[in-house]
Parts: structure tokens; C-alpha cells; sequence
């Protein structure tokens, strides 16, 4: 390195010296002129009084001038030697650029590259600078001569070449302008522009933006690097340009994922971490290592540094130590290949070329079963008390994994394409190969999508392929496992057997494997498995069911519950080393190469690890296998399958038959309970279950829910009373029902049966509603004591609905349009299904699909109006209606004669028997009239609302619904008992006219 030398800044602008005023001087001549007078008496004594001020003025006025002109000649002085000086600097700083370029060989001036160089590959130990660009840096020049009290920063303007900057206040402290001056110089000598900026490689460089800037300033670092460092003491692993594995230090590529290469090379002191330089190209700073201690962004031809350890950090002369932006140093693919081959003639030439060690890159499953076989002394451990496996290829030959003995549970680690999957498939098929689906059993779950295990599903070992594209089967076979544990545990209490190695032969409980792909995936979507696999890893081993978890990320995944009772441990490359230590206890795995894929280090109950390679098994090895085992019969799977889309009351009436059970029951379809392994008849108990509603949009099997419990309930010899849909008969039966509870007790159970509620009260016209509504409720309310149990049926809780909610106790709730609605209908949101098939429902926490019962007998519909003929002497007295002319129309073609209100009362006491006919107002101003029309027969409203019925008549007690069926009218009897007719439509004209 050149030493910067010392420069001497000008000595500053003197102000001149400060002119006093001469009091003496001008005093003097006045005190001479007053004496003079005083002996005189002449006034022309006094003038000469005048003469001391005037020459007093005139001397001032004179050393201001020439005060000035001395300050005129200093500033041109100061100017010159400003000027002088800053090319001194100029000069200095053109020598100590060079110097910088000479000693730190940048990657621009290395290309091209000569064979011989004196000063290439000379760094073993110490710092590894390399250049980045070129930009500011601290000069190192010291500056001599200051003033005191100067000081220099970013905030005086720099002196221009030449000429010193003048100010145009005048009245300014000539001191203050060579202060500026002077600091300017200062900064200026302080600040060396344009030179190679290096940093210490061994920080590790990161280098991000655009991918094709990105990639010839990584080849810039990485000429450099190959320059600098020698083969004999560093070897480069990784590489993602084909240049790299020309170079002379190339042992191995692809150490890890994404653009990277790393130049390896021995501790300097015993003891000490060996040296590792790397180099990484990431789309952003957050993609980098944080090994990268180094980060600079290219955008253009520039690079911004964003992550270094003195980024920040300022000299005494306040210069960045690290400066911010620099001038990219860019080497191209073309000029990085020419300077590889060079390197490597010239290692050659000097006998420096290094190569990396062999290992086997590739094994095929087959050959390796072969080797085994015929190096073997004995056959590899079969039956119900090993797994013995060969699918890993070692340094000396196979190497033999028994899940059983060195397991029983195992964890494999390894990130995106090392090799996962076919270690998974190479082991199971090597479990399968000598063992029957009477001894071993597989459950494979995929969560990287379903394409892992397709092949090996077809061995009649599996008893299952769950994938995260069937979330809803995945979920129910995972919940089955506790249920599976719990039948394991039954059989060996059955046969009094303490482990499943006790097991006679002739017991027919294999081994169950569970393999998962990606177990992370797995429990971020299910959670709670996370327990249900803590307490397979703890029991497991006695149960037979074993446990192979792979995951990219070990760490923190696997729980320490499960970690604890995982004795054997894979581990293919990994990202980092803490999740190489978290699986084989150190951090091997991490430093694993790339390629070839399937590098394996094996630890068995916290063991050395062994290096391995996974064997790859080739489609007709798995076809072979499966056809080896073809005749075999499929195990029993651990779950049972989900429920149909469509089951036949004839089934649930059948497994009913064959079940005994305690108190009223009434089946209506099946349960599905995975987490049990069974499927139960899904049962409404009413005096535990209480009064039920079943809520269900549009198609959903409502109206086949309320058949399934109507035939159920007949099949328990209870009676069914089904409320119909239309208004009249609706209100007739709850008013009937109402009216002889009293009467029904001692009588035996009735189930009640409301469809379409919702609907039903929104067809009552509004004087009714509120009124049908205090009947269901008091049906509701009122029928446990009288033996009536109540099922009703809605699409959802509307307002009207709502207020009956609190006296429903159970709710059985199938599909409904919404996640939202589902919620609001007591459900949980995560039990919402808006594509399930008709029927299929959630009861008391269970699935339930509506089992399809047959079609009752239709019943005759009860008749709600009694005939009215308007012709009948004795009968009809009078009409209170809306549609005069209609009603007259059929008066007269009855034979009567027609009468207004007003006269309706003398008639009538004449013996003659008029049809008294008004409309509501009328028949209000005729007010006497409608006694007398009680006392002479029966009164009609027709077409009245109940306002205009309980003006009119006087009653109080609301009059029966009207549905919107034509003809229908309320009758007032004499005694006051009010009730529906049917009248007559009259002729189309008559319709037109109304």
C-alpha cells in the first residue's frame, strides 16, 4: 500500500490592522487656536480650530483606503495558494488511486488474464479483500498548517479548481473566508473519489437485484477470489455457472440451494473454524444468508451497499468508512470463461490443480437387493418382530435399518429435492419385500401434493394414500388412529398379550407403519394430531404401529414428545445446521452436497453418523413387488370409509332390529364417528334430546329429515301428527292440539311434525302470525307433559323463528348456503360443507347422513270450510263484504232478494227474508242494523280484514286465518261462535268487474 503523504494548507488572509482615531492630533490645533484668540481677540484665530478635525478625517479616510488595497493583495495570495494547494491534493490523490489499483487488483484489471502472474494466489491466510467497485473512500492524507478553530464538514462548499470562491458581502471577517477556504481544502484532501472500495470476503458477500447486474458483479467477486486465493489451501464447493467448475479450486457443486458457491480453506491456528468464503446472488436482501455480512443491491451500473458491519461508522475527518453507493465492477460470462481456463493452465503448469473426492453418485434398489442377498450369512430378519430393510447404500456395502430394533419410530429431515421421496419408497418397498400384508401394513400420508406414494399404493400392504387435495378424507382417517390404538389395545388384552410380539401367528394384527410426508404440512393443518402422534410415539412400540416422519424444517416441527421415542434418524441435506442438529445431533447434514441427490447420514439411537446414499427403485421393481404379492388378501384398513351419499330406511331399520336399546329412540339416519372406527344409527331421543329443530337450505333433505324421524317413530309404535303447509289446516290442528291436551295425557307418546316453519308463518297474514307462532310455542313448551314431541323443520332462523329458538334443546343442521349462516345457526364454522350431498347433516357433533324412508300414505287433507249456499231461507242473514256486486250476483242466483242494511231491519220484522247486503262502512252506519241481523241467522264477512270484522261485530276474539284460496269467508253464528265457509265463485264477469 502508498503511504499518503502530509499537505501544508496556506496560511490564511491577515485582516489589516485596525486605524485608531488620533484624538491628541486633533485636539491639539483647537486648544492652540483658543489661546490664540484669547491673546488676539481675532476671530480668524478660530479657524485654525478647524484644521485638527479635518487632518484627523483625512488620516482615517487614508488608512481605510490602504487597509483595503493590503486586503485586496492577501486575498490574492490566499487565492493562489488555495488553488496550488488543491491540485497538490489532486496530485496526491491521482498517486494513491494508482496505488490503490496496483495492490487491490480489481476485477476489471485482472481480464485478461495472463498465464504467468507473479502476484496471483498469494493470499493462504489474513484478510481476502475484494474489490466491489469504485467509489468514495477515506483518503488517509494528513493535513498540516490548519488555523485554530477551523474545522472542516460537508456543510462548507469546496473550493473549485483555480480560484477561490468570493463572497459578495464585503463586510465580511476576511478570517471567516479563509476559515471556508480552508476547510474546504480540508474536505476535499479528506475524500478520495473514484478508488477501488474492497471489503474482508471472509464476511461473506451477498449480492441481490436484478438477476443479470447480480450475476456479473458475482463474477467480478468470484475472479477475484480465484485470483487471490490459492488452490493448494482453498477448494471451492458449489457453483452456479459453468465457468466454476473450470476453475483450478472446483471440488464439488451445488453445497445448497439457490445461486452460491462457497472457496473452503483450512483454520489458520489449531483449533480454529476453518475459513469460509461465500458468495451469494438472491433476488432481495432478505434472501440472503445470514452468513452474508456483506449486502450490496445493483440497480443499473450501480451498487448500493445495504448490509455491512461498519455501515454507518465515520473517520475523524467525518468520511464513511463504508460508502453507500458505488460504480459496479461487472465481468462477463465470456471473460469469466477465458479467465478459468487460464487459471487452471497455470495450476497445472505450477502443479497446484486440486480435484474433489468420488462417491458413489447413484444406486439402483434392485442391484443393491442383489448384493445384499449374496453377501448375506443369513436372511434378513422377517416376521412379526422386525422390519429389517436394505434400501441405503454405505461405504462398505449395504447398510440394514430394522424399524423395530433400532427404532421403533424414525424422523427424516431433508429440504426440497434431496431425495425424500425415495427414501420413503426405497424403504417401504424393502419392508415389503419379504413380509406379507398379514405382517406389515402401510399408512401413507402425502401432503406435498399426492404424487409421492402413488406407485407404492398398489401394494396390497397399503391400507391407504391420504393427500392434502382430499382434506375431508385425510382429516377422518387421522382421527381414526386414536381409534386404532384403542382396538390394538383390545386384542392384546383379548389374548392376554403384553407387547404384540406375544402375538400367536393365527392373531390377525399386523404391523402398521405410518408414513408421512411432509409431517409440518400435516399438523399445520391438523393440530390436533400433534398429541394423537405423542402418544403413538410413546406407545407405539408395544402396539406395533410405527412412525416415519419426514419434514423439511425438523426443528420446532417435531415435538419433543415425539423427538424423545424417535430412536433412528435420517438426515438428507439440509438448509441450516440447527436443523442438522436437531435431527442427527450435529450439523453434518448441512454441508451435505447438492448433487448427487439422495446423500443420507444415518444415527441410530444417537450414534456416529454414517454416510449413506439412498437406492432408487425403478417402476418395474414396483411392479414386481406388487405382482409378488397379488394373491394377497387387502388388510383390514384403520378407518372405516366415509358415509354414502344415499342409505335406504330398510338398512337403518335392519341394524335398529339388531340393537338393543333403553328409553325412546327414534333412528333417522347414520352417524359417522371416525375418531371410533364405527358408524352408528344416528338416533333422536326425545326425553334427552328435547324438542328438535332441523335447519337446511334449499335441497338440503329437510322435508326427508322429518320423514326419517315420522317412519322411525311409527316403527316405535308412536303416532305422528304432521301439521300441513296450508295456513287453515295448520292453525285448525295447533288449535285442536291446544284445545285437548288436557284430554291426551295417559294416551301415549305423539310425535309432532311442523315442515317448513319458516315458510309456513310467512304465508299467515300479519294479524295472524304473531298468533300461530304463541301456538307453536305452547306445543313446545306444553308437550313434554302431555307426551308430545316436537320436530320442526325451517331454512333458516329468521326473526320469527328466532324467538322459538330457546325452547329447542337439539338441532339437527344440514347444508346450508353459508359459512356464516351455518355459525348463526349454532354450528361449528369449521363443520361447514357447502358442497354436501342432500341429507347429510351434523348431529350432536357428528356427521349424519338422513336415511331415505319411504313415502307415507297421503292422507286425506281435512276439510277447514264448511259449504255456504246464500240461497237457504234461515241460514245467511246478511253480508259484510268488498265485492258487492259479486256477492249480489250470487244472492240473486239463489233466489234472494237483496236489501241494504238501513232497510234490512223493517223487512225482517215484515216476515220477510231479505240478504241484507253492505260493505264494512255501511254496516257501521247502519249500526243498529247488525243486532238484528245476529238474531235473524248467520252473518258473513267476506273478504274483511280483522279490524273491519271486530268493528263490525263487536268481537274481540280473533276469527280463524283465511289462506289465499279463493272463496273463503268467516261466518258469525248467533251464539257467537265464528268459523270459515266456502262460497260460491262468482262468473268470471263478476271477477272482472271486482
Amino acid at each position: 500500500m502508498i503511504e499518503p503523504r502530509d499537505i501544508a494548507l496556506p496560511r490564511p488572509p491577515q485582516p489589516p490592522e485596525p486605524y485608531t482615531f488620533p484624538v491628541l492630533a486633533t485636539l491639539a490645533p483647537v486648544v492652540a487656536s483658543l489661546a490664540l484668540w484669547f491673546f488676539t481677540r481675532s476671530p480668524f484665530a478660530l479657524m485654525f480650530a478647524v484644521l485638527g478635525p479635518l487632518v484627523a478625517l483625512g488620516s482615517l479616510v487614508d488608512a481605510r483606503v490602504q487597509g483595503r488595497r493590503r486586503l485586496r493583495r492577501e486575498l490574492r495570495r490566499f487565492e493562489a495558494d488555495v488553488a496550488a494547494t488543491s491540485q497538490r491534493i489532486l496530485v496526491e490523490h491521482d498517486r494513491l488511486r494508482d496505488g490503490l489499483r496496483r495492490s487491490l487488483r480489481a476485477a476489471s484489471s485482472l481480464l485478461p488474464a495472463a498465464l504467468h502472474d507473479a502476484e496471483r494466489w498469494r493470499l493462504a491466510t489474513g484478510d481476502v479483500p475484494v474489490v466491489l467497485g469504485f467509489g468514495e473512500r477515506a483518503s488517509g492524507i494528513r493535513v498540516t498548517g490548519e488555523s485554530p478553530g477551523l474545522t472542516a464538514g460537508p456543510q462548507h462548499a469546496r473550493v473549485e479548481r483555480g480560484r477561490l470562491r468570493r463572497r459578495r458581502d464585503r463586510a465580511r471577517d476576511p478570517n471567516d473566508e479563509g476559515k471556508l477556504a480552508l476547510a474546504s481544502l480540508r474536505e476535499e484532501a479528506a475524500r478520495l473519489q473514484g478508488a477501488p472500495v474492497s471489503v474482508d470476503a471472509r464476511l461473506g458477500i451477498g449480492i441481490c437485484g436484478s438477476r443479470v447486474p447480480a450475476l456479473a458483479v458475482a463474477r467480478a467477486v468470484a475472479v477475484q477470489l480465484a485470483d487471490s486465493l490459492p488452490p493448494s489451501h482453498f477448494e471451492l464447493r458449489g457453483g452456479f455457472e459453468a465457468w466454476h467448475r473450470a476453475l483450478p479450486h472446483f471440488v464439488a457443486s451445488d453445497d445448497h440451494d439457490g445461486l452460491r458457491l462457497d472457496f473452503l480453506g483450512s483454520s489458520e491456528r489449531p483449533g480454529d473454524a476453518p475459513i469460509r468464503v461465500p458468495v451469494v446472488v438472491a433476488d432481495s436482501i432478505e434472501q440472503l444468508p445470514r452468513e452474508c455480512r456483506v449486502g450490496v443491491e445493483v440497480s443499473g451500473g450501480e451498487l448500493r451497499m445495504l448490509r455491512h458491519p461498519q455501515l454507518g461508522v465515520s473517520n475523524a475527518d467525518g468520511v464513511p468508512l463504508v460508502p453507500r453507493s458505488l460504480r459496479a465492477d461487472f465481468v462477463s460470462a465470456v471473460d469469466a470463461a477465458r479467465f478459468a481456463a487460464t487459471l487452471m493452465a497455470a495450476a497445472v503448469e505450477e502443479g497446484l490443480s486440486v480435484g474433489g473426492g468420488a462417491v458413489p453418485d447413484s444406486v439402483e434398489l434392485a442391484a443393491l437387493w442383489e448384493a445384499a442377498t449374496a453377501t448375506a450369512t443369513s436372511t434378513p430378519g422377517t416376521g412379526r418382530g422386525s422390519l429389517a430393510a436394505t434400501f441405503l447404500m454405505g461405504a462398505t456395502g449395504g447398510v440394514t435399518i430394522d424399524l423395530v430394533a433400532d427404532g421403533p419410530h424414525a424422523v427424516v429431515g431433508g429440504t426440497t429435492g434431496s431425495g425424500k421421496s425415495e427414501l420413503l419408497i426405497g424403504w417401504i418397498l424393502s419392508m415389503a419385500r419379504h413380509r406379507s400384508p398379514e405382517e406389515v401394513t402401510f399408512l401413507l400420508v402425502d401432503f406435498k401434493g399426492g404424487s409421492s406414494f402413488v406407485d407404492v399404493d398398489a401394494l396390497p400392504h397399503s391400507v391407504g394414500l391420504l393427500t392434502d387435495l382430499d382434506h375431508a378424507a385425510a382429516e377422518r382417517a387421522l382421527q381414526s388412529l386414536r381409534a386404532e390404538v384403542r382396538h390394538r389395545e383390545h386384542v392384546l388384552a383379548r389374548t392376554g398379550a403384553r407387547s404384540i410380539d406375544e402375538l400367536a401367528p393365527g392373531v390377525g394384527l399386523p404391523r402398521l407403519v405410518v408414513v408421512v410426508d411432509e409431517f409440518a404440512a400435516m399438523v399445520a393443518d391438523f393440530p390436533e394430531l400433534q398429541p394423537v402422534f405423542a402418544d403413538i410415539a410413546a406407545r407405539g412400540r408395544s402396539l406395533g404401529v410405527h412412525l416415519i416422519l419426514c419434514t423439511q424444517r425438523p426443528g420446532g416441527v417435531v415435538r419433543d414428545a415425539i423427538m424423545a421415542n424417535c430412536a433412528l434418524r435420517l438426515s438428507l441435506r439440509v438448509n441450516n445446521s440447527q436443523d442438522s442438529v436437531a435431527v442427527i445431533g450435529t450439523d453434518a447434514a448441512a454441508s451435505l452436497p447438492r448433487h448427487p441427490v439422495g446423500r443420507c447420514l444415518v444415527s441410530v439411537a444417537g450414534g456416529d453418523p454414517v454416510l449413506t446414499q439412498v437406492a432408487l427403485a425403478s417402476q418395474d421393481l414396483v411392479r414386481s413387488l406388487s405382482e409378488q404379492w397379488v394373491g394377497a388378501a387387502r388388510p383390514r384398513r384403520p378407518w372405516l370409509p366415509p358415509l354414502p351419499a344415499r342409505i335406504l330406511w330398510a338398512d337403518v331399520a335392519m341394524r335398529q332390529g339388531a340393537t338393543t336399546s333403553t328409553g325412546l329412540a327414534i333412528p333417522f339416519g347414520l352417524a359417522d364417528l371416525p375418531e371410533e372406527q364405527r358408524q352408528p344409527i344416528a338416533e333422536w331421543r326425545p326425553a334427552e334430546h328435547g324438542n328438535l329443530l332441523v335447519l337446511g337450505g334449499r335441497g338440503s333433505g329437510k322435508s326427508a329429515a322429518l320423514a326419517a324421524l315420522a317412519a322411525g317413530a311409527r316403527e316405535s309404535g308412536l303416532r305422528v301428527v304432521r301439521i300441513g303447509s296450508d295456513v287453515e289446516a295448520a292453525w285448525d290442528q295447533l288449535s285442536a292440539l291446544r284445545d285437548g291436551a288436557a284430554d291426551h295425557r295417559g294416551e301415549g307418546d305423539r310425535v309432532l311434525v311442523i315442515d317448513d316453519l319458516d315458510g309456513l308463518v310467512a304465508r299467515f297474514p300479519d294479524s295472524h302470525a304473531a298468533a300461530f307462532l304463541e301456538l307453536v310455542a305452547m306445543a313446545l313448551r306444553d308437550g313434554s307433559a302431555t307426551g308430545t314431541h316436537c320436530a320442526v323443520a325451517a331454512q333458516r332462523l329468521t326473526s320469527a323463528i328466532q324467538s322459538l329458538a330457546p325452547l329447542f334443546d337439539s338441532r339437527l343442521l344440514l347444508r346450508l348456503p353459508s359459512r356464516q349462516e351455518h355459525v348463526m345457526a349454532g354450528g361449528d364454522g369449521a363443520d361447514h360443507d357447502g358442497s354436501a350431498p342432500a341429507g347429510r347433516g351434523r348431529w350432536r357433533g357428528a356427521q349424519v347422513q338422513l336415511a331415505l324412508a319411504p313415502s307415507a300414505q297421503a292422507t286425506r287433507p281435512s276439510r277447514t270450510r264448511a259449504p255456504c249456499e246464500l240461497g237457504e231461507v234461515g241460514g245467511v242473514a246478511a253480508v259484510i263484504t268488498t265485492r258487492r256486486s259479486a256477492i249480489a250476483r250470487l244472492a240473486r242466483a239463489a233466489g234472494r232478494a237483496l236489501c241494504s242494511p238501513q232497510e234490512a231491519a223493517a223487512l225482517w220484522a215484515q216476515g220477510k227474508h231479505p240478504l241484507a247486503l253492505g260493505d264494512p262502512a255501511e254496516w257501521q252506519a247502519a249500526w243498529s242494523a247488525f243486532p238484528s241481523a245476529r238474531v235473524k241467522g248467520t252473518v258473513l264477512f267476506d273478504r274483511c280484514t280483522v279490524s273491519e270484522f271486530r268493528l263490525v261485530s263487536g268481537q274481540a276474539l280473533l276469527p280463524p286465518p283465511l289462506s289465499a284460496r279463493p272463496g273463503g269467508a268467516w261466518a258469525l253464528d248467533s251464539d257467537g261462535t265464528t268459523g270459515r265457509v266456502q262460497l260460491r265463485e262468482p262468473p268470471l264477469v263478476d271477477k272482472v268487474n271486482d
